[in-house]
């Protein structure tokens, strides 16, 4: 992750006390964040810090005049992101498109990136047995990200070392509301999606709050032989069975703002980051993203992070 301004520093330092404080509301109030703060982060060059944007702006009131976060592109499109995965599409397609005319780009990027989302099939076909198969789920605020998708960088990565992963029109996909109940629902539908895709040995990679949905699934009874997460925030509510784990691998970086403190606000179990070592359960962690920094939060699902911390050997 590149270095952080000195101000940015501040802003950082600043919310992840607030996310760390014991409180009576999963809510933040603009008096303790503004919309200017919200605004700066969204509109960031860093991927960490528009995801922080993102999760303070989850954290903020409904009622709030949300038009500063129209005003610049960049914060414009994460907003759109937002929207999209938070709130119900007529909603979601009002707000962005009220005052369009005088602030475009909110529009042309909600547009764009609902272009991207995956549908869900009509009729839902079984198909044949698979032997190995990998699917890779993504974390919050990434529906309409390409990295996990068929043609994007981090697929065609795994897909070269494996061969396995799973491409299809109708690959898993779900809300990434950064919502609990989104959560329970979304390993609710991944169970579904396994059993409408069989295969003899599952393995999944799952990023951020993906990593969440897959523990889920397994207190639901899914299997895999193979678990890879990636920044997943380590939250109370959300405990694997590891009984239906073959393998687990949990990959992390001590710099991830997102996975901790903003991820596991507000309930985070122990430091956030690691599970308990065992035969079958291995914390791994990442401290070189290929470039001569450490990763952060988007950084562990880079091939260049990959390589260099030598992860393509879970895959093997």
């Amino acid at each position: 992750m590149q270095l952080l301004k000195e101000e940015e520093e501040e802003l950082v330092t600043r919310i992840s006390r607030l996310l760390e404080m014991p409180r009576t509301t999963k809510s933040l109030y603009p008096d303790e964040v503004s919309l200017n703060d919200v605004q700066r982060l969204l509109a960031s060059s860093t991927p960490d810090l528009a995801m922080l944007g993102l999760y303070v702006l989850s954290l903020l009131p409904d009622d709030l005049d949300l038009t500063i976060l129209k005003e610049n592109e960049a914060s414009a499109r994460n907003y759109a992101r937002f929207l999209i995965a938070e709130k119900p599409v007529n909603l979601a397609w009002n707000i962005a498109t009220d005052e369009s005319v005088k602030h475009p780009s909110l529009l042309r990027n909600f547009e764009e990136l609902s272009a991207r989302l995956i549908q869900p099939a009509q009729k839902v076909m079984k198909a044949v047995q698979r032997q190995d198969m990998t699917i890779i789920i993504h974390g919050t605020w990434a529906a309409t990200s390409t990295w996990w998708q068929r043609g994007g960088n981090f697929w065609n990565y795994v897909n070269g070392i494996t061969g396995n992963v799973y491409g299809g029109k109708d690959s898993f996909s779900w809300s990434g509301a950064n919502d609990h109940k989104e959560r329970v629902k979304a390993a609710s539908d991944l169970v579904a999606w396994v059993g409408s895709h069989p295969c003899t040995n599952l393995d999944i990679i799952a990023h951020s709050h993906g990593g969440n949905v897959g523990f889920l699934a397994t207190r639901l009874g899914l299997k895999m032989r193979k678990l890879i997460t990636l920044g997943t925030p380590v939250r109370l509510e959300y405990l694997p069975d590891l009984r239906n784990i073959g393998m687990f691998y949990n990959v992390f970086s001590t710099i991830d703002l997102v996975q901790t403190p903003a991820g596991t606000f507000p309930n985070r179990r122990g430091e956030g980051r690691t599970l308990s070592d065992g035969m079958t359960m291995i914390n791994q962690i990442a401290t070189d993203d290929g470039h001569g920094g450490r990763p952060g939060h988007s950084e562990l699902h880079e091939p260049d992070t990959w390589k260099a911390n030598y992860l393509e050997d879970l895959l093997k």
